[in-house]
């Protein structure tokens, strides 16, 4: 079990390269669901430099409101909120302390007021109390696999299938087996096509490897996609002299995901990318399919995280 989560740990320093909403290096044993009570975790954060300290209810809250889009329904909202809660008490357990820094935690957060201000002044009440339902009724539950807390990661919109811990780390981690997706490919992130002219494409290359060796009437040639796991996504991408991985190459041109194909269009190169995230886990988009079909919170964690339970951490 060690050897697999410290595995794990690799991978998700080797994802901090594309948004996945979970950024924490974890190594050691999973945690076993009991321990720490909601109400005595205080979290720090910065805003506008200044430090405060939240409830762990609040952090969610947001979490949330940079993580996902509040307009999904909410029985998805209650299974984002019970993700983050059980990474919250993995952070926890991890650093033995109730008293957390949002930097020990990695996720993505955005101060409530900022947040009310981009959801409009006629929205603002309505999905604050929305996100707040949707922690209030999860209140304490968690994911758990053997008894032991997960790892619970997710991404915005799979491939249609999501993506299995032995394709992406090469070790199998059961919670973290490919599932079927289907509503994801009715998501406008399920394929985008980025043209870069192929000028642009050399002179930003250049900037960071200056001696990649790449031109632009051979670029095509330059860059050549050395290794894919079975569901394609890219492991390592040669550029002129220089190999990369092609976390590094998606995260340089900004690209949704690392399952990515590359085709000359005039003088522009096209990047054809399927899926957005590292696509490991939940995707949120195919979690917010599954709860418009009237599936609850915890059947979808269960059905994205297999053979893992939602239960109640108790003290």
């Amino acid at each position: 079990m060690k050897q697999k989560v410290c595995r794990l740990g690799i991978l998700l320093l080797i994802i901090l390269l594309i948004p996945c909403g979970i950024t924490y290096l974890l190594s050691g044993k999973g945690s076993k669901s009991s321990g720490t009570k909601n109400d005595s975790i205080r979290i720090r954060v910065e805003e506008n430099g200044v430090d405060k300290e939240y409830s762990l209810d609040t952090y969610i809250m947001m979490a949330m409101a940079a993580d996902i889009p509040v307009t999904y329904e909410l029985e998805t909202l209650k299974a984002q909120a019970t993700i983050l809660r059980t990474y919250v008490y993995v952070v926890a357990k991890k650093n033995e302390t109730n008293s957390l820094k949002a930097d020990d935690i990695g996720l993505q957060y955005k101060a409530l007021n900022a947040a009310k201000v981009s959801w409009g002044e006629e929205n603002a009440d309505q999905y604050e109390k929305k996100l707040l339902k949707a922690i209030e009724d999860t209140n304490n539950m968690v994911v758990t696999y053997n008894d032991d807390l997960i790892i619970p990661l997710f991404h915005p919109v799979s491939i249609g299938m999501t993506r299995s811990s032995k394709q992406a780390i090469g070790e199998d981690i059961a919670y973290l087996a490919s599932v079927e997706s289907k509503g994801d490919v009715q998501s406008t992130d399920y394929m985008k096509i980025s043209s870069i002219p192929k000028e642009t494409v050399v002179e930003q290359l250049k900037k960071v490897y200056p001696d990649c060796n790449v031109s632009k009437d051979s670029l095509e040639d330059d860059i050549d996609i050395e290794k894919r796991d079975e569901d394609g996504y890219i492991k390592s991408i040669q550029i002129g002299d220089e190999s990369i991985t092609g976390d590094e190459f998606a995260n340089f041109f900004e690209l949704n995901s690392t399952n990515f194909y590359i085709e000359t269009y005039e003088d522009s190169l096209r990047f054809i990318c399927k899926g957005k995230g590292h696509g490991l886990g939940l995707s949120q988009y195919g979690a917010n399919f599954m709860a418009l079909q009237g599936y609850k919170y915890d059947e979808i964690l269960e059905y994205y995280f297999t053979q893992t339970q939602v239960v109640e951490y108790i003290q």
